[in-house]
């Protein structure tokens, strides 16, 4: 009787999986190996340069495969594009126009496919982008097309990034659609602002006429929304007037 081959285990350290990194699966493996019911994380941190081909290829795979990915964590991480450009002295050459077009393109590239593979995934609950600057508005209106759909996250990490009140209109098309969130996490981003809070806040809450109202008096109102699991919503250091 043929023996089923053992899981291989991942040599890419940058990311971290409950059972095994689907990215290094031969087909027949995967097949032999069956499908975990566990739920599988996917973490990436800021050891090595993160591979976003690899990243939806990891994507591609659960969903062909059904495995229930329920935790998709960037911790800190830098594109590989991202992170040569970071290398390059600011000389103002042709080659560093290119090297920093090229970047662009491919975060570009990246964020809007990631937001179509995850719309595939009904098994997400936790998504994390965390202590990366290079995010900024822009970046999050890319995965827009996944927050306009979503109602299965119970955690979203977004501190430490370079969002502005602009960039509020994308997370209130997350909570528009979903109630079951219970942890939002805003922090680092200091250039929310009042009025930014307040529209995050405002659409929480969900009420109307309340455009006046103060940044506490809103948190206050959002203790008391029944509706919503929402229990944690992290604010530090968003550039709030006291």
């Amino acid at each position: 009787m043929r023996k089923s081959p053992k899981p291989i285990k991942p040599n890419d350290h940058s990311a971290s999986l409950s059972k095994v990194s689907p990215s290094h699966y031969p087909m027949e493996v995967a097949e032999a190996a069956g499908r975990p019911s566990e739920p599988i994380h996917l973490i990436y941190g800021s050891e090595s340069p993160l591979d976003g081909k690899q990243v939806l290829r990891q994507l591609s795979f659960a969903k062909k495969y059904k495995l229930p990915v329920h935790n998709l964590s960037f911790l800190g991480s830098r594109l590989e594009d991202e992170h040569n450009e970071g290398n390059v002295e600011d000389s103002g050459s042709r080659a560093e126009v290119k090297l920093k077009t090229k970047a662009k393109d491919e975060s570009k590239s990246f964020y809007r496919s990631l937001a179509k593979k995850l719309k595939r995934i009904s098994s997400i609950q936790e998504l994390a982008f965390s202590n990366m600057p290079q995010i900024g508005n822009h970046e999050l209106s890319l995965l827009s097309p996944f927050f306009h759909h979503n109602d299965t996250l119970r955690s979203l990490d977004l501190s430490g990034l370079s969002l502005s009140g602009e960039g509020v209109s994308y997370i209130q098309e997350l909570l528009k659609n979903n109630r079951n969130l219970e942890v939002l996490s805003l922090g680092g981003n200091m250039c929310l602002g009042d009025e930014g809070v307040k529209g995050l806040s405002l659409a929480i809450v969900s009420s109307r006429g309340e455009s006046g109202m103060s940044v506490k008096r809103i948190s206050g109102l959002i203790k008391k929304r029944k509706k919503r699991r929402l229990r944690v919503l992290s604010l530090e250091n968003c550039g709030i007037s006291s």
